[in-house]
């Protein structure tokens, strides 16, 4: 009786060790901390129209007091404005072949920095090569000034940040899992950092691919945007259809997310739409993050066409969530004074709105 009792004992154990291990592992391989920060905006603000229209407005920057318009204007691709006047203190970028000139521009970034004394805008000419173009300079002479150039990656591939803010093969870059730009592979996106001398390191995020009901939309889980703090390697990968934040903090060596506590994971099934975005932009400061946000669901109307807007949801470096704040219009493409205090937002038709956020900022 005691020989079967530990045989029966033993099958037993080895079922429940069958069934532990045939549990998939979390797809999210980093420290996830949940947190609510969805339908937490309080503040209402409205803006403040301070451009009817920039012909071809495509996308703005913001840098210390100075506010960088990309837009399709050939003769003007390029428009800077002080933030202290609103008035167009240069333009640049003029379209054609030469060394200096621009077939057009492009940012997928927003990387934007200083060296030496000098702001620094990266671009890309064509979808094929990136150059430096030196907006102090620029400003100084009444032409533009390219600075260094390099090869950019493919479009619709992902991002490619610079490292230290310096044009080199020091990178950190997120792949889309369409790795070839056609066929979609049973890996999800990569993370990739780039050293000197064509050193990589991929960083290990997810296990696989989430599981869909519609296969046209495999993708859409690994959608997402990715913002770069102004000086230091610091990153948040923000996803447009997952209440998810990633930060990277490549100096450390630390990865982490942030998820919204009761919503859908990358472990369950994914039902929701393409067009039901979630996170769609952003900007950021020395302290701050700035994200737009569309899932609210106390998230305001555009009162001229009744369409939802976003809130702008206020993070920190560390992941903590600041503040949320409900916008009064549909903004495209966001940049922030952190000097006055002031949000920038051009809307679908090309407007410039303000909005003075000052007080409500710690």
């Amino acid at each position: 009786m005691k020989v079967v009792t530990i045989v029966i004992q033993v099958g037993i154990l080895l079922e429940l060790l069958l069934s532990c291990t045939s549990q998939p592992q979390p797809n999210l391989r980093v420290e996830t901390f949940e947190m609510d920060f969805v339908n937490s905006s309080q503040f209402e603000v409205k803006g403040q129209l301070l451009k009817k229209e920039i012909p071809g407005l495509q996308s703005i920057i913001v840098y210390d007091s100075i506010l960088i318009a990309l837009t399709t204007n050939p003769n003007a691709q390029l428009q800077v404005f002080s933030t202290n006047t609103m008035e167009e203190i240069g333009s640049f970028c003029k379209k054609g072949r030469a060394s200096n000139e621009f077939f057009n521009v492009f940012s997928v970034t927003n990387q934007i920095y200083e060296r030496s004394g000098h702001i620094i805008l990266p671009l890309i000419d064509n979808m094929n090569d990136v150059k430096e173009v030196d907006i102090t300079e620029s400003l100084r002479n009444k032409k533009t000034i390219i600075g260094k150039k390099d090869v950019c990656l493919g479009a619709g591939l992902g991002y490619s940040f610079y490292l230290d803010n310096t044009i080199g093969d020091s990178r950190f870059e997120l792949l889309n899992n369409r790795f070839d730009g056609v066929e979609v592979t049973d890996v999800p996106c990569k993370y990739i950092i780039k050293g000197p001398g064509k050193r990589e390191n991929e960083l290990k995020i997810f296990n696989r691919l989430v599981e869909v009901d519609d296969k046209s939309e495999i993708l859409c889980p690994f959608e997402s945007t990715v913002i770069k703090h102004p000086t230091k390697n610091l990153f948040v990968n923000a996803f447009g259809c997952m209440d998810y934040l990633i930060f990277f903090d490549i100096e450390n060596d630390r990865i982490f997310a942030i998820h919204q506590e009761g919503a859908p994971t990358f472990d369950d099934k994914f039902q929701n739409k393409c067009s039901d975005l979630f996170f769609n932009g952003g900007c950021a400061t020395e302290t701050f993050i700035f994200l737009t946000y569309c899932h609210s669901k106390k998230t305001l109307a555009d009162e001229k066409n009744g369409k939802k807007v976003q809130d702008i949801l206020i993070f920190d470096w560390n992941g903590s969530f600041v503040k949320g704040i409900k916008l009064d219009k549909r903004l495209r493409s966001i940049g922030f004074d952190e000097k006055k205090g002031r949000l920038y937002g051009m809307t679908p038709k090309e407007e410039l709105y303000e909005y003075d956020l000052s007080t409500l900022l710690p």
